[in-house]
């Protein structure tokens, strides 16, 4: 009988075991071959419901057994019925997901073909509003999400693609063409921790055409390259930038074009340095080598305070440059060295403490540069100026320190040029040469031309 029984007893347990496996099978079916698409308009009125986004989306696809990964496809966002996001296909792909732990490790973010074009005025009020039809409960729930319940959450890439934009405000507008961003290694949550400081940055972008404009300039790059690879904490990191062409334009000065720009930085310990950074400009090139001595605090927050700023190098040859005339009329009336008084040490420009402790020019020279002012009040024509400048100190002890000191400046400089025209004075040919110190004599004979 108890054999009977202990039979019974195990065919019950196989079958309701069966039972529970055929439920779960039926289950897991039904949630794997359950068509998302034929449910996106009901998906999104909820969505709107509880969120008040108006989100919509023409495709969804589930690879979650095959690879961890599932997809959107032509996801869009509405404001008053218009179109202001789209994007055509989103993927995410997941390399760990553990509910016990909290914890989420996405391996890859790809985001293509992005079209944004909105009037932040609009999306701000609609913002306001949405969040005001938002219930107690979902508020509630959202305050909850941001108290970070999740232990971990890192993402190794995240990728746009195809990035268009266009956004317009009431004075200032930014538009964006053929740009593509690529960020690696993102750790947005840590011990439960939102990370406010990121403890590396990787980022790369590549813009065809960028444009800032307000009501009076407009700032146009093309073909920008920007690269970022730093550990902050360890206060290592550099920074490449590239661009083809940088155009100013303003209504007060004329029109500044820039081209073949490249900049590099480097972050050692406390030392920036700049390294070469070139450009073409005013018909000319400009290049120069820098350092910086910095102190850096990331707690209780991040500051940085500069000690002392070295340039290292500093060429300048063959630009023609146009001192434009509302600059000199303006300032031409306490700036311009027309008195003696104005070589003096200044003790009210002096009074203000600077940010930079230490300004040193170690290295300067200009080639073949022209200068030219058609102002009325300060008529100025330099043709063909050579200048070298050896250890000039720019800034000392928070302070500006005046080109020519009693003690402060211990540098040497020559001076050359081809023409010159300062109101009535006329020079041709003029060479010198002397130490930046007062009593040196090619600093007194200039003192004798030019204010004298």
């Amino acid at each position: 009988m108890n054999s009977m029984r202990m039979l019974n007893m195990k065919r019950c347990v196989i079958i309701l075991l069966a039972l529970f496996s055929l439920m779960g099978i039926a289950v897991g079916s039904s949630v794997y071959f359950l068509n998302v698409n034929d449910y996106a308009g009901w998906i999104s009125q909820q969505i709107k419901r509880s969120t008040g986004y108006d989100v919509r989306f023409e495709g969804f696809e589930n690879n979650w057994l095959t690879d961890s990964s599932i997809s959107l496809s032509g996801l869009s966002l509405y404001q008053h019925q218009q179109r202001v996001l789209y994007i055509n296909r989103l993927e995410l792909k997941v390399d760990k997901l553990d509910l016990w732990q909290r914890q989420l490790e996405i391996a890859s973010i790809r985001i293509n073909g992005v079209e944004l074009e909105a009037n932040t005025s609009l999306l701000l009020a609609s913002n306001h509003k949405a969040s005001s039809q938002v219930s107690s409960s979902t508020s509630t729930q959202i305050t909850a999400l941001q108290s970070v319940s999740w232990e971990r959450l890192h993402i190794t890439k995240l990728e746009v693609t195809g990035l268009n934009a266009s956004l317009q405000s009431e004075i200032n507008s930014l538009t964006l063409k053929e740009t593509d961003i690529s960020v690696n290694d993102l750790l947005l949550i840590d011990n439960s921790q939102l990370q406010q400081i990121p403890k590396s940055v990787d980022l790369a972008t590549k813009i065809s055409f960028l444009k800032v404009s307000d009501s009076k300039n407009n700032l146009t790059l093309s073909n920008l390259q920007l690269s970022v690879n730093a550990f902050l904490f360890a206060r290592q990191g550099r920074l490449n930038v590239e661009v083809d062409e940088v155009l100013v334009e303003s209504e007060k000065q004329p029109i500044l074009k820039l081209e073949s720009l490249a900049l590099q930085l480097a972050l050692q310990k406390n030392k920036l340095l700049l390294k070469p950074f070139s450009v073409n400009a005013f018909s000319g090139k400009l290049a120069l080598q820098a350092e910086a001595d910095l102190a850096i605090n990331f707690l209780p927050q991040p500051a940085i305070k500069v000690s002392k700023v070295t340039l290292v190098s500093l060429l300048a040859e063959n630009m023609q440059l146009t001192v434009p005339e509302f600059l000199l009329s303006n300032s031409a009336s306490h700036s311009l060295p027309n008195s003696a008084s104005n070589l003096q040490p200044n003790s009210s420009s002096n009074s203000a403490s600077l940010p930079i402790e230490t300004l040193l020019i170690k290295n300067a020279q200009l080639k073949n540069i022209s200068v030219s002012s058609e102002a009325e009040k300060l008529p100025l024509t330099l043709k063909s100026m050579d200048v070298q400048v050896h250890d000039l100190y720019v800034i000392k002890g928070h302070q500006w320190l005046d080109p020519i000191q009693y003690t402060q400046q211990a540098g040497v400089f020559s001076l050359g040029f081809e023409y010159l025209q300062w109101q009535a004075l006329q020079v041709e040919k003029f060479t010198t040469a002397g130490s930046l110190n007062e009593g040196d004599q090619s600093v007194r004979f200039l003192k004798q031309i030019l204010v004298d």
